[in-house]
């Protein structure tokens, strides 16, 4: 006969806000019937976590479904579960007639052996396996449940573990208990809390009862010790405050163990970053402790719900508010800085040379995680009771924020640069030397990122700060004088670069010596600097010098000796050297390949100075996909929101766009601007800098008053961020002006121009070559103003500068002498043009080799030239050599073989061979149409060209077809009144004049131009 229900115990009541745990509560439905075998159970997991309540509710389901008896029994001796066993007894009339407690007891394990219906018995709170087991039954139909932190159960039952709620179940959790609806606040609250349904419970209560908002509680939990403030309720279930949960179970450890390095173990993980800590960490922090003695530590806190561990069992992870309580308890009793003392000596032990910051990147990384999340525990505990330890983890931060700045992580290096001066100044003082260096790093870091004012204005405020900590005769002072001139140099302030660094290596040869790698640092400076100012021969000069010295003293292999060997062939390139500029590159590339593997930081950058220098050679498509390749290796390696991966899409972008893909330049532009503001915000120089990019495109591309748009914006902001006397602002003036003329209004680029002008000879210098380059832009300016006398003057000045300040055989100053030839030309010169084009030509012949792109280009300019003085045979040949040179050197389907094209028809029809004309002029829009895209200005301009031909051919149908097309383009492209739209009009009236069958054949057109008379009316 089965008897009535029978309850005992004291089942606890459902919780206020109870989230039901469906898919656990599943779990222990689907193994209650197992005919034959007791089904035991053991709920395992953290104390505070909730097994208690998963089985209590589980029980209260029984209860309904009538089972016949539903016991729950505290398991935290032997001696309460045979007393609970034994009152069951006495239930079910089966107890010792002599009272004796463990006979009943075992009659009532018996009786459940034996019964038939379902039966539910609860262990809650088990904490020792040999204490529970011999008195729970092992037949029947009985299910056994044991709550318990401890994983030993998992040898004799069912496991299964219970963890702390979801996010969604924490936040609806705390809705449900306090009321507010807040769901941002509470997710921080919860964050904060680890989840971990006690600590949430008792925030609830009294976030309710003080009428706290999540935010007033969470910065009164951030600043509290968690025995403070997450205590038990009055009424509440569960008996203990958060910690001291915590901290029993750590004491139980402790007291089975009769060890203290499993406490030990807890102090130095809570002080470690939330994610976890390596096993091999943990060895290198704890050196006394033997391997066998960590692992049976690790093993009872993990039995005791303390630690878990990561999937593949490498990392220990420790739940992060267990860690706070750690921490408090570490603090309060003093323990943190024995602990501290023994991190912090791991951190100096681990430091990855500089050699391998990126071979080594991924504990590179770990240990820079690590040394955050000490430093926000320890720095200022430290400080007060142990400052060599203070002392020591301020060099490990400085050393994290140098690794950060040497793998490219820039945004994280001045994260945690800004952060450590912060601390440096409130314990140190301004001039201790800890508070120098982290400054000095800080400012360096802010130029990597692109924030070269700040970087400058770091290095300032540094140098008087180094004057009175060391003096002016000092190491730490020259260092500090060679950093701003580099600030100095990257801001484009040369003239103020270049004095001090010769000031700085004056004073390092005397007191260090000439080979002294400081001294070698500032004369490879020195060399940027030169080069910064145009004065490039000097330039080379420094650099060659610089491998050398590096060379002998370093080694080929040296990592310095690359940077000297990339300095350069970038020199190379600048001073026109481009053959040696490209065979140096190929050499380093091929070195680092080998050395340092496909994807080290240094080799992707060989690649890109390997992309700059074929683009120098006119090698667009081999300089385009060597870059492709970068980009795609780069975002592979570092992934998309890298800064590295951001600065290859920009340099992508604008080689596509210099190879005439104007559209898919545009469509990459746009992609990498919405990166860039995305990853870097909007206020970040290289956004604005893309957005230029951007422009430019646009501008190349005619769409002009996109591009003109664009580039106002970007003054504007410069103005407003650095004022209208900063270079940078100066230069995105100069950029607008450009913009402006390559849209044909002139007047506003001069007006622009001039402005630049004098501003550049104030900050810059009248010898700087960016202003010698805005003298330059304001002579064609003029020119298409008309002002030819005044351009030729400004032309002929210039080259009389740059002959000056770099020299005759300067590419600049040979471009310069291009340009007056041009002046000349415009000018009906035709001799002079013509000597003078001659001239020009054997020098860059002489200077950069016959196959550069400028010497090519001269001698189009020489055919062009020839056809103006009237010698149109000579003129024609040289074209067609010069077409030929392009394709062998550049490739068919480059840009300026399809100038030499258009030009081969233009010579045609100069020299009256119209039809010769027409047929090459058709050949080459065809060649225009397979290679550019649809919207291409050169195709209009190109269609316009030939209609224009048709109509002096007396071929007035094809002429109209083609007009018409391209008015419609311009049209839709510039408006009605641009002078590309009115010049097409003008020419389709012309039309119409001449032949009297337009209005019968194209009425459309007839219609068009007498509509557009009554307007003008």
């Amino acid at each position: 006969m089965h008897p009535k229900v029978i309850r005992l115990g004291q089942i606890p009541r459902e919780p206020p806000g109870y989230q039901p745990r469906s898919d656990l509560l599943q779990r222990l439905e689907l193994t209650a019937h197992n005919e034959g075998l007791a089904i035991v159970q053991a709920l395992t997991g953290l104390r505070g976590v909730g097994k208690t309540h998963l089985a209590a509710a589980y029980a209260r389901k029984c209860l309904q479904n009538n089972w016949a008896v539903v016991a729950w029994i505290t398991g935290e001796s032997t001696e309460q579960i045979v007393s609970g066993l034994s009152v069951l007894a006495s239930l079910l009339g089966v107890s010792d007639p002599d009272h004796d407690t463990a006979t009943s007891a075992r009659a009532a394990r018996s009786w459940l052996e034996t019964f038939d219906a379902p039966t539910l018995l609860v262990i809650d709170n088990a904490e020792i396996p040999d204490d529970v087991l011999p008195w729970i039954p092992t037949s029947g139909n009985t299910q056994v449940i044991i709550t318990t932190n401890k994983h030993s159960f998992e040898n004799a039952a069912q496991s299964i573990n219970v963890s702390t709620f979801s996010t969604h179940q924490a936040i609806e959790y705390l809705t449900q208990r306090t009321g507010i609806e807040d769901g941002e606040g509470a997710q921080s609250l919860t964050q904060e809390l680890g989840n971990l349904p006690l600590a949430l419970a008792q925030s609830a209560w009294l976030i309710k009862i003080r009428g706290y908002t999540y935010a007033q509680y969470l910065q009164i939990l951030k600043s509290t010790p968690v025995a403070e403030i997450l205590r038990a309720p009055q009424g509440d279930t569960h008996p203990h405050g958060t910690a001291q949960t915590v901290l029993l179970a750590v004491e139980q450890v402790e007291a089975l163990s009769d060890d203290p390095t499993p406490r030990k173990v807890l102090e130095v993980i809570a002080l470690l970053p939330p994610s976890g800590v390596k096993r091999s960490t943990l060895s290198s922090v704890l050196l006394g402790v033997s391997p066998g003695k960590l692992d049976q530590a690790l093993g009872d806190l993990a039995d005791a719900s303390l630690i878990s561990y990561s999937v593949d069992r490498s990392t220990v992870l420790v739940h992060r508010l267990v860690q706070r309580i750690i921490r408090d308890h570490s603090a309060a009793t003093g323990a943190i800085v024995s602990a501290g003392a023994r991190i912090v000596r791991h951190f100096l032990n681990s430091q990855i040379p500089r050699d391998r910051s990126w071979e080594n990147r991924a504990e590179g990384f770990q240990l820079v995680e690590q040394i955050a999340a000490a430093s926000g525990h320890l720095q200022v505990p430290l400080a007060q009771r142990d400052e060599n330890s203070s002392t020591a983890l301020t060099r490990a931060r400085i050393w994290s924020l140098r690794y950060l700045a040497e793998v490219g992580d820039a945004a994280r290096a001045i994260s945690a640069g800004e952060s450590l001066v912060s601390d440096c100044l409130k314990l140190f003082g301004k001039s201790h030397s800890a508070t120098l260096d982290s400054q000095h790093f800080l400012a360096h870091a802010y130029g990597d990122a692109g924030f070269k004012d700040k970087a400058r204005i770091r290095h300032q405020e540094l140098l008087e700060s180094y004057r009175e900590a060391y003096g002016p005769r000092h190491p730490e002072f020259d260092r500090a004088r060679h950093c701003l001139a580099s600030a100095y140099n990257n801001e484009g302030r040369t003239a103020e670069a270049l004095a001090l660094h010769q000031e700085v290596l004056e004073s390092r040869e005397e007191s260090l010596g000439s080979d002294h790698p400081d001294t070698l640092a500032s004369r490879h400076s020195l060399a940027h600097a030169y080069s910064s100012a145009g004065r490039h021969a000097d330039a080379v000069s420094f650099h060659e010098q610089v491998l050398a010295d590096r060379e002998r003293i370093f080694g080929v292999d040296h990592y310095s000796s690359f940077e000297a060997r990339s300095c350069l062939a970038a020199a190379y390139r600048k001073a026109g050297r481009m053959d040696d500029s490209l065979a140096l590159h190929e050499k380093i590339l091929d070195a680092q390949k080998i050395l340092l593997g496909p994807d080290h930081p240094d080799v992707f950058d060989a690649r890109e100075g390997l992309a700059r220098a074929l683009n120098a050679m006119g090698r667009n498509e081999d300089s385009v996909a060597t870059l492709r390749s970068v980009t795609e290796d780069r975002c592979r390696v570092f992934g998309p929101d890298h800064l590295s991966h951001l600065s290859s899409m920009q340099n992508l972008a604008s080689a596509i766009g210099a190879s005439g893909h104007y559209a898919e330049a545009i469509d990459l532009y746009r992609n990498t601007l919405g990166d860039h503001e995305r990853v870097l915000g909007s206020e970040h120089p290289s956004v604005l800098i893309v957005r230029q990019g951007l422009a430019n495109v646009l501008s190349d591309a005619e769409r002009h008053g996109d591009a003109i748009e664009l580039q106002t914006s970007v003054l504007a902001r410069y103005e407003e961020m650095l004022g209208s006397g900063h270079p940078r602002t100066l230069n995105a003036k100069h950029r607008l002006a450009d913009a402006y003329y390559a849209a044909n209004e002139f007047p506003r680029s001069l007006s622009l121009l001039r402005s630049v002008l004098d501003g550049r000879k104030r900050i810059l210098g009248s010898d700087h070559p960016s202003t010698l380059e805005t003298l330059h832009k304001l002579a064609h300016s003029l020119s298409g103003t008309g002002q030819k006398e005044e351009a030729l003057e400004l032309h002929q000045t210039l080259v009389t500068e740059r002959e000056r300040v770099l020299g005759k055989d300067h590419p600049a100053t040979l471009s310069a002498r291009h340009c007056l030839a041009n002046s000349l030309s415009s000018m009906g010169q035709v001799e002079k043009t013509l000597q003078l084009r001659r001239s020009v030509l054997a020098d860059q012949s002489r200077v950069l080799g016959r196959d550069h792109p400028s010497t090519l280009t001269s001698r189009h300019s020489l055919a062009h030239a020839l056809t103006s003085a009237g010698r149109h045979s000579e003129g024609l040949a040289l074209h067609r050599e010069v077409l030929s040179e392009r394709i062998r050197i550049l490739g068919a389907d480059h840009p300026s073989v399809l100038e030499a094209h258009r030009c081969i028809a233009t010579a045609l029809e100069d020299a009256g061979r119209t039809e010769d004309a027409i047929s090459a002029q058709e050949t080459t829009l065809r060649r225009h149409e397979e290679v550019l895209d649809a919207a291409h200005p050169a195709i209009f301009s190109m269609r316009y060209r030939l209609g224009m031909m048709y109509a002096s051919n007396k071929q007035t149908g094809k002429a109209i077809v083609l007009l018409e097309i391209v008015l419609a383009h311009n049209r839709s492209v510039f408006g009605e009144e641009h002078i590309s739209t009115l010049r097409v009009q003008h020419s389709l009236e012309k039309l119409s004049q001449s032949d009297r069958k337009v209005s019968a054949r194209f009425p459309l057109v007839s219609s068009w131009i007498h509509r557009r008379r009554r307007e003008r009316a």
